[in-house]
């Protein structure tokens, strides 16, 4: 039996496309859909549901693992996170960079 680790770096290496964050949940869905095929069903057990959501969030921990390791496997997209959050912090009204000041303080 594969890895889920090994499941996730598969995937990545075949499917480039699913490099980018933006299709992240979409291609571990892609993934899980295949170790539950009765999913989406009426009659899908309750217990297989929390497995399948349990899983997921196994897959998604680990799928950010793979691409940490794995710079060649990264989207386009996977230095624009920083900025990314700044900017949603900002929208919010929060200083930008604010917890990384508070650490800084702190040390002085």
């Amino acid at each position: 039996m594969k890895t889920i680790y090994n499941q996730v770096k598969t995937f990545l290496e075949i499917n480039k496309w699913a490099r980018e964050r933006s299709f992240r949940d979409q291609a571990i869905i892609l993934i899980l859909r295949e170790n539950y095929q009765n999913i989406g069903q009426s009659s899908f057990p309750i217990d297989k549901l929390r497995d399948f959501c349990r899983d997921y969030v196994s897959y998604e921990r680990l799928w950010r693992k793979v691409t940490q390791e794995n710079p060649d496997l990264r989207g386009k997209d996977w230095d624009d996170k920083i900025e990314l959050e700044q900017n949603e912090q900002i929208k919010m009204g929060y200083e930008s960079r604010f917890y990384e000041n508070i650490k800084q303080l702190e040390l002085l």
